[in-house]
Protein backbone atom coordinates (compact mmCIF):
# COMPACT_ATOMS: atom_id res chain seq x y z
CA UNK A 1 0.00 0.00 0.00
CA UNK A 2 0.96 3.30 -0.64
CA UNK A 3 0.97 6.45 2.12
CA UNK A 4 -2.61 7.14 2.86
CA UNK A 5 -3.98 10.77 2.97
CA UNK A 6 -6.32 12.43 5.11
CA UNK A 7 -8.39 15.30 3.81
CA UNK A 8 -11.03 17.16 5.84
CA UNK A 9 -13.50 17.76 3.07
CA UNK A 10 -16.58 19.74 5.05
CA UNK A 11 -16.51 20.21 8.99
CA UNK A 12 -18.27 17.49 9.57
CA UNK A 13 -16.76 14.73 7.04
CA UNK A 14 -13.61 13.50 7.58
CA UNK A 15 -12.23 11.39 4.19
CA UNK A 16 -9.63 8.75 4.10
CA UNK A 17 -7.56 7.55 0.96
CA UNK A 18 -5.30 4.61 -0.23
CA UNK A 19 -3.94 3.41 -3.02
CA UNK A 20 -2.63 -0.62 -3.53
CA UNK A 21 -0.65 -1.92 -5.84
CA UNK A 22 0.77 -5.62 -6.36
CA UNK A 23 3.85 -6.27 -7.54
CA UNK A 24 5.43 -10.23 -8.50
CA UNK A 25 9.25 -8.39 -8.85
CA UNK A 26 8.52 -8.21 -12.81
CA UNK A 27 5.12 -6.25 -13.26
CA UNK A 28 2.95 -4.30 -11.27
CA UNK A 29 -0.54 -3.38 -11.20
CA UNK A 30 -2.02 -0.11 -11.85
CA UNK A 31 -3.02 1.61 -8.38
CA UNK A 32 -6.74 0.57 -6.69
CA UNK A 33 -7.91 3.46 -4.77
CA UNK A 34 -10.15 3.22 -1.82
CA UNK A 35 -11.67 6.57 0.06
CA UNK A 36 -13.63 6.01 3.28
CA UNK A 37 -15.55 9.08 4.36
CA UNK A 38 -16.84 9.12 7.94
CA UNK A 39 -19.26 11.46 9.56
CA UNK A 40 -19.51 12.90 12.40
CA UNK A 41 -22.96 13.73 12.58
CA UNK A 42 -24.79 11.07 13.57
CA UNK A 43 -27.85 10.12 11.49
CA UNK A 44 -31.51 10.67 12.91
CA UNK A 45 -34.01 8.14 13.71
CA UNK A 46 -37.37 8.86 12.52
CA UNK A 47 -40.41 8.66 15.18
CA UNK A 48 -43.97 7.61 13.47
CA UNK A 49 -46.70 7.52 15.93
CA UNK A 50 -48.65 5.39 13.14
CA UNK A 51 -52.29 6.36 11.69
CA UNK A 52 -55.32 8.88 13.12
CA UNK A 53 -57.88 7.30 14.64
CA UNK A 54 -61.54 7.63 14.97
CA UNK A 55 -62.87 5.81 18.04
CA UNK A 56 -65.92 6.00 20.15
CA UNK A 57 -65.32 7.56 23.69
CA UNK A 58 -64.50 4.57 26.29
CA UNK A 59 -62.98 2.54 23.78
CA UNK A 60 -59.59 1.75 24.54
CA UNK A 61 -57.03 3.26 22.21
CA UNK A 62 -53.91 1.34 21.20
CA UNK A 63 -50.69 3.41 19.98
CA UNK A 64 -48.06 2.05 18.48
CA UNK A 65 -44.36 2.92 17.43
CA UNK A 66 -43.09 0.39 16.17
CA UNK A 67 -43.08 1.67 12.38
CA UNK A 68 -40.35 4.30 13.82
CA UNK A 69 -36.59 3.25 12.89
CA UNK A 70 -33.12 4.03 12.96
CA UNK A 71 -31.08 4.56 10.37
CA UNK A 72 -27.63 3.71 12.50
CA UNK A 73 -29.47 0.10 13.41
CA UNK A 74 -29.83 -0.62 17.32
CA UNK A 75 -32.97 -0.23 19.84
CA UNK A 76 -34.63 2.62 19.98
CA UNK A 77 -36.77 4.13 23.42
CA UNK A 78 -39.90 5.77 22.84
CA UNK A 79 -41.39 8.94 24.91
CA UNK A 80 -44.98 9.49 24.15
CA UNK A 81 -47.01 12.33 25.33
CA UNK A 82 -50.56 13.74 25.54
CA UNK A 83 -50.59 17.27 24.50
CA UNK A 84 -53.78 17.76 23.66
CA UNK A 85 -57.01 16.68 24.82
CA UNK A 86 -60.90 18.29 25.20
CA UNK A 87 -61.55 20.23 27.97
CA UNK A 88 -61.85 18.92 31.38
CA UNK A 89 -60.43 15.62 30.14
CA UNK A 90 -57.25 13.69 32.57
CA UNK A 91 -56.73 11.14 30.54
CA UNK A 92 -52.91 9.76 30.95
CA UNK A 93 -51.26 7.12 28.73
CA UNK A 94 -50.39 3.77 30.45
CA UNK A 95 -46.51 3.18 30.15
CA UNK A 96 -45.79 6.23 27.89
CA UNK A 97 -41.93 4.76 27.38
CA UNK A 98 -43.47 1.64 25.91
CA UNK A 99 -43.48 1.25 22.02
CA UNK A 100 -47.42 0.31 22.41
CA UNK A 101 -48.97 2.49 25.30
CA UNK A 102 -52.76 3.22 25.39
CA UNK A 103 -55.43 5.69 27.30
CA UNK A 104 -59.31 5.30 27.04
CA UNK A 105 -60.55 8.39 26.19
CA UNK A 106 -63.77 9.33 28.38
CA UNK A 107 -64.63 12.27 26.60
CA UNK A 108 -65.74 13.08 22.95
CA UNK A 109 -63.13 15.18 20.82
CA UNK A 110 -59.84 15.73 19.85
CA UNK A 111 -56.86 13.98 21.50
CA UNK A 112 -53.47 14.66 19.90
CA UNK A 113 -50.50 12.28 20.64
CA UNK A 114 -46.33 13.09 20.38
CA UNK A 115 -44.01 10.73 20.06
CA UNK A 116 -39.93 11.31 20.00
CA UNK A 117 -37.75 8.38 19.92
CA UNK A 118 -34.24 7.78 20.39
CA UNK A 119 -31.00 5.86 19.37
CA UNK A 120 -29.09 6.40 22.74
CA UNK A 121 -27.21 9.41 20.45
CA UNK A 122 -29.52 11.75 19.28
CA UNK A 123 -33.37 12.04 19.48
CA UNK A 124 -35.42 12.11 16.43
CA UNK A 125 -37.88 15.03 15.31
CA UNK A 126 -41.09 14.71 16.78
CA UNK A 127 -44.16 13.23 14.98
CA UNK A 128 -47.53 14.67 16.47
CA UNK A 129 -50.43 15.74 14.73
CA UNK A 130 -52.76 19.21 15.44
CA UNK A 131 -56.51 19.11 14.80
CA UNK A 132 -58.90 21.59 15.50
CA UNK A 133 -62.67 20.90 17.53
CA UNK A 134 -64.56 22.34 14.24
CA UNK A 135 -62.50 20.59 12.05
CA UNK A 136 -62.80 23.31 9.46
CA UNK A 137 -59.76 24.13 7.16
CA UNK A 138 -59.66 27.48 8.59
CA UNK A 139 -59.43 26.85 11.83
CA UNK A 140 -55.59 27.00 11.47
CA UNK A 141 -54.70 28.28 8.34
CA UNK A 142 -50.96 27.89 8.97
CA UNK A 143 -51.10 23.92 9.39
CA UNK A 144 -50.94 21.54 6.52
CA UNK A 145 -53.31 20.09 3.61
CA UNK A 146 -56.93 19.57 4.37
CA UNK A 147 -58.30 15.88 3.78
CA UNK A 148 -61.58 14.98 3.35
CA UNK A 149 -62.64 12.31 6.26
CA UNK A 150 -66.06 10.63 5.58
CA UNK A 151 -68.20 12.59 8.10
CA UNK A 152 -65.62 16.15 8.89
CA UNK A 153 -62.51 17.53 7.17
CA UNK A 154 -59.63 17.32 8.78
CA UNK A 155 -56.40 19.25 9.19
CA UNK A 156 -53.22 17.38 9.48
CA UNK A 157 -50.04 19.19 10.77
CA UNK A 158 -48.08 15.41 10.29
CA UNK A 159 -48.22 12.70 12.96
CA UNK A 160 -51.57 11.40 14.78
CA UNK A 161 -54.54 12.69 15.56
CA UNK A 162 -57.49 10.67 17.83
CA UNK A 163 -60.67 11.88 17.23
CA UNK A 164 -63.44 10.75 19.73
CA UNK A 165 -67.01 10.86 19.12
CA UNK A 166 -69.69 9.91 20.85
CA UNK A 167 -71.09 6.41 21.01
Amino acid sequence: MTGGSTDQSASDRWGLSDACIVSDRRLASLPDTVTITASTQPLLPTANAGPPQNVPRGTLVQLSGAASSNPQGGTLSYAWTLDAQPQGSSVVLSNASAVNPSFTPLLAGLYRVQLVVNNGVVASAPASARQRGDFSAAADPGCGSTTAAADASHQYCGGLPILVHRA
